[in-house]
């Protein structure tokens, strides 16, 4: 009787031992998984932070190709970095064709008007084009650049306080696009290095 009391008591302290080391094991992923969802924020409140400072910068007269002089800024546990892509091409594209007031794709004779066979267009931004007839512009924020078809889709027509207008084909499709990359850096000796890239798209 002895013996098997020993053996039930040994079985019992494994099976405790046992509990006790998944609990903490699940206890470290759970605390881990938590580290790295506050470095995933904090760097995507850096990246916000270095966004903002490059849209003032801007805003104040900046130019887009110098945004990277503010770069390596530390910030609370990270820090954070600034790139600026300037878009604006000369010669301008034209419209392949008439569009309407309400038409949400402006068709363009070339991505790459001045032939360097590089796109002169932003992804995604806006353009501006000469209302035809009369005076005054149309901006047109367009959310994707259609590489096959030469075109700026998913149009809205008449922002920034100008109205929709029809324009015959022809017309120079202007651009004068800064896209400001901002990344940040966050690092935690549990978690390691976490890296957060957004993105801004301004009109000059």
């Amino acid at each position: 009787m002895r013996g098997a009391s020993v053996i039930a008591v040994v079985l019992v302290v494994l099976l405790l031992s046992l509990f006790v080391a998944v609990g903490v094991s699940l206890i470290g992923t759970g605390t881990f998984k938590a580290l790295g969802d506050v470095a995933e924020l904090q760097a995507f409140y850096i990246a916000e932070a270095g966004l903002q400072r490059g849209l003032k910068y801007l805003q104040d007269g900046g130019r887009c190709s110098e945004l990277y002089n503010i770069g390596g800024v530390a910030f609370g546990e990270g820090s954070f970095s600034l790139q600026g892509v300037l878009y604006r091409p000369i010669p301008a594209a034209r419209l392949a064709q008439d569009i309407s007031s309400t038409d949400t794709v402006v068709p363009l004779d070339s991505l790459d008007p001045d032939g360097d066979g590089i796109i002169d267009y932003a992804p995604r931004g806006r353009v501006v084009i000469k209302n035809d007839p009369g005076g005054g512009f149309e901006h047109i924020d367009y959310g994707f650049l259609n590489t096959t078809t030469q075109s700026l889709e998913r149009c809205r027509r008449g922002v920034a306080g100008t109205t929709a207008s029809a324009h015959n084909a022809g017309r120079r499709v202007v651009q004068n696009l800064c896209v400001i990359n901002s990344t940040s850096s966050v690092s935690l000796a549990v978690v390691g290095e976490v890296r957060r890239v957004i993105q801004a798209y301004l009109a000059l």
